[in-house]
């Protein structure tokens, strides 16, 4: 993890700055944690396909993004050539598998290419190029964990093959400036958050109170929970403390897990305080994990 870090300074150090009073503000070296990379893979749902991304920063001629991509072996989630085939026109991504194995494919032809829309979903978190339908005389190699890709502009690639699962951190150089600045992501501009924790979403004091203060204790007063279809309740003691616990936490939550619906609620005639965790699909599998590193089995 320490050498994709030191892999995206040289790749922007090498990209040409015009020094305008926008670019001034953003001439810093930007640093990610291994704690912050770690916690994110942890809670990312293994059978899902995300693509998640930590920090996009102007780089001057380029926006340089890095990210961490799951991608399951499962078909219907599009992550193979004959459902995911992509060439950049103005992006060059870097790959270093993390986890899991599979058969990229890369080089040759695009079959049936069409320009990704303005409208794509994908548009603002791979950059502009064209999709196609499959790839025509690449280059196929499987890569496992530790194994670095470069794919400058121009060159087709997609997964022939994913064996399980494959994670990988992913640089992408995007002199298109399509990617959007900080953490943002193309998931966020259609509204539709990745299923991980940006930590880097709350300030460093607030991140310190969240996760090692006040979420520990709440797992200390949790007394029971049930399950619900999409998500569960988990019942706490009736009292101001934990009331405004809660609601602290739920503050918080709310902004480094927006896909999550957070609500708390008293029953009547003096019943138990829920706080209920729920969203769309894949919401679930998120919260038992989470649940489950807090010692708590679901």
């Amino acid at each position: 993890m320490k050498k994709i870090i030191v892999l995206i300074a040289l790749m922007a150090a090498r990209i040409p700055v015009g020094f305008s009073a926008a670019s001034e503000l953003t001439a810093q070296a930007t640093f990610l944690s291994s704690a912050d990379i770690s916690t994110l893979l942890k809670r990312m749902p293994s059978g899902a396909s995300t693509d998640q991304p930590l920090r996009i920063i102007d780089g001057g001629a380029a926006n340089v993004g890095i990210f961490v991509v799951r991608r399951p072996q499962e078909p219907d989630e599009g992550c193979t050539i004959e459902h995911d085939t992509l060439v950049n026109d103005k992006t060059t991504s870097i790959f270093l598998v993390l986890e899991g194995a599979g058969t990229i494919v890369t080089g040759g032809k695009l079959v049936q290419p069409a320009p990704v829309r303005s409208n794509d979903p994908d548009l603002k978190l791979l950059g502009s190029g064209s999709r196609g339908s499959g790839i025509q005389n690449g280059q196929s190699r499987r890569i496992t964990a530790g194994d670095v890709v470069i794919i400058p502009p121009s060159v087709p690639h997609g997964f022939s093959a994913i064996e399980k699962s494959i994670t990988y951190q992913v640089v992408r150089i995007d002199s298109g400036k399509v990617l959007p600045l900080k953490s943002s992501s193309a998931a966020q501009a259609r509204g539709i958050s990745p299923f991980a924790c940006d930590r880097l979403a709350l300030s460093p004091e607030i991140q310190k109170r969240h996760f090692d203060v006040v979420g520990p204790e709440l797992l200390k007063l949790t007394k029971s929970a049930r399950e619900l279809e999409d998500g569960y309740d988990f019942e706490f003691p009736v009292d101001e403390k934990t009331f405004r616990l809660l609601s602290e936490w739920a503050m918080q939550e709310r902004l480094c897990c927006p896909f999550l619906d957070i609500s708390l609620r008293f029953e009547r005639e003096g019943g138990p305080l829920w706080l209920r965790l729920a969203g769309r699909k894949g919401v679930k599998e998120f919260i038992k994990i989470e649940m489950a590193q807090g010692g708590i089995k679901l």
